[in-house]
């Protein structure tokens, strides 16, 4: 007996871009960007529409399979392929690959229209194309040889129309096999082996077909048939076999899996059975409940109005004057100090202020105006610090200190802006912090 597990990948030929943004702002822009494209957010995908397989059966007991699988394409792919395993004693040969209106080519350019062989256990055959949003329909075909056993009875073969590597659901997988003419249907016995809501039905002594819609991910779709021997006139009689009769082994085999597949249809059934139960019993539930549920939730609401209105809003809360007196004669350079165990810069800022509240210091508002960087013009304020003729002669050391540092290193001897402060500071931060 020999049966071939199939798989099927499509792939697509784009090549990952790395972009490396200079900032998260830019990166932010860069993906709004990208989701502003209609349809650039959407994930690239395939699906599989339906798969059908016509398999003539040869008097040699090889087996001609002609392929049609039907595609669906969001996005851009540019290649497919498919595994082929074979069992010791089959060859495969005579593979063809194209669509209703072309024949690929067998080549290694990896061109459109072309197709590639490798592998010998599993054979793997790649073809090429150029797909993007739109539906296609491909054409494999191949010959399997040494699929059919012979035995003194019976010949047999099982053959997998879709194996169970699939990583996706298939709409709809249906099989013709064409057996060689001359017998009645009474002759033939066919069965299928998957999910349990697949058919298969035997028309004639040479035909049979095998449907089921739809075939789950992770599943495969198999059929077995058994023809009389002579059907198979140049096949001998396989040496393993004997001359014992096979089809005995072959139905009580079959009813043990007709067994086991009825338990698990029934077992099914009856959990589905107990879920409509279980909802029916919840819905009359609810409906029995739904005025006390009612009741509770205007209560609840009533509850939280009263709270709301007694708590919910904020309080009234006199604002008070501020008093006339300084309430610590400490400079901020010795509170901050205190407070933070350093000299923080909030604090040279407090001191220039207290410097200009006690007269050693002018404080003048400026405008200027700007452009933007978009277009356009902006108004900038700024603040400039004037020394006056207050002699410093009261100050504290590091007051003086500060005072002398920043008309030298920032200004211009006489004055300095509240701009050229910060672009100094964030120039030299060691000297400043210092």
């Amino acid at each position: 007996m020999g049966s071939s597990k199939m798989k099927t990948r499509v792939c697509n030929g784009m090549k990952n871009i790395s972009m490396r943004p200079r900032n998260r702002t830019g990166a932010l822009a860069i993906l709004a960007m990208v989701l502003s494209i209609p349809g650039a957010a959407s994930a690239k995908s395939y699906s599989v529409d339906s798969i059908h397989s016509s398999v003539e059966v040869r008097t040699d007991g090889s087996l001609r399979v002609t392929e049609t699988m039907a595609y669906s394409f969001q996005g851009s792919f540019t290649f497919a392929y498919r595994d082929i395993p074979l069992k010791q004693g089959e060859t495969l040969s005579d593979v063809t690959v194209g669509e209703t209106e072309r024949t690929y080519i067998e080549a290694s350019s990896e061109a459109p229209s072309t197709f590639q062989m490798s592998g010998s256990d599993p054979v793997r055959i790649t073809w090429y194309y150029r797909a993007g949003d739109t539906s296609r329909d491909f054409i494999l075909s191949y010959t399997v040889s040494g699929v059919v056993q012979r035995y003194a009875d019976v010949a047999e073969f099982q053959f997998q129309f879709v194996g169970d590597n699939w990583d996706r659901h298939i709409g709809k997988v249906t099989a013709s096999v064409e057996l060689p003419q001359g017998f009645l249907a009474n002759d033939v016995r066919a069965w299928a082996h998957g999910p349990l809501h697949g058919t298969v039905k035997v028309v004639s002594g040479s035909r049979i077909e095998f449907d089921v819609a739809p075939l789950p991910s992770r599943t495969f779709w198999e059929g077995r048939i058994i023809t009389p021997a002579e059907a198979f006139p140049s096949l001998s009689v396989s040496p393993a076999a004997g001359n014992s009769d096979h089809l005995p082994a072959v139905l009580a085999e079959e009813k043990r899996w007709a067994e086991d597949a009825n338990a698990k249809r029934l077992a099914s059934i009856e959990r589905q059975k107990v879920r409509t139960e279980k909802r029916a019993l919840m819905q009359a539930r609810s409906k029995r409940f739904f005025p006390i549920a009612l009741a509770l939730a205007l209560l609840g609401l009533g509850v939280w109005f009263s709270f709301f209105r007694r708590f919910g809003k904020p309080h009234r809360v006199a604002t008070p004057h501020a008093f006339g007196e300084i309430p610590s004669g400490h400079t901020p350079a010795m509170l901050s100090y205190l407070i933070y165990s350093q000299i923080t810069g909030s604090a040279l800022v407090a001191t220039l202020l207290d410097l200009a509240n006690r007269g050693y210091l002018d404080i003048v508002e400026s405008e200027e105006e700007k452009k933007k960087f978009f277009g356009g013009t902006k108004i900038v304020k700024d603040f400039e610090f004037k020394l006056t003729d207050e002699a410093m002669t009261d100050l504290a050391a590091y007051e003086g200190d500060l005072v002398s540092f920043l008309m030298s290193r920032v200004g211009n001897g006489r004055s300095f802006k509240m701009s050229e402060l910060k672009e100094t500071a964030l120039k030299h931060r060691t000297e400043f912090r210092k």
